[in-house]
């Protein structure tokens, strides 16, 4: 899945898959300064990237994907992703449902391509 998102922080995405907790992308929390996975919405982080990700004026691009029961967290530069968060899952996700959101007193604006 690949998608834009302008924000200053907090930019949250949930993945819902049957039979599962839904697991949590936090991409610029705590003020923009840490991305995490989580494998259940507000629970600790379990994979964690330290950097600025979002910008209050620009759009930033991100690819998540969840095949073979891993979930990879990128940001792309320049047409190449580069890997921020990396998690391997006991088994693999199946008809998954996709929740996004900003949190914590910011606004962002999504875009998504099909």
């Amino acid at each position: 899945m690949m998608f834009k998102v302008r924000a200053c922080n907090d930019a949250h995405v949930v993945l819902r898959s049957s039979g599962r907790k839904e697991l949590e992308i936090v991409l610029g929390g705590w003020s923009n300064t840490i991305s995490c996975l989580r494998t259940q919405v507000q629970g600790s982080c379990r994979r964690r990237y330290n950097g600025r990700v979002l910008n209050c004026k620009n759009y930033k691009e991100f690819v998540i994907s969840w095949e073979d029961g891993r979930i990879m967290v990128g940001k792309m530069n320049s047409g190449f992703r580069d890997l921020m968060l990396d998690f391997k899952l006991g088994k693999p996700l199946s008809d998954v449902q996709i929740g996004v959101s900003t949190g914590f007193g910011a606004s962002g604006i999504w875009m998504f391509e099909g």
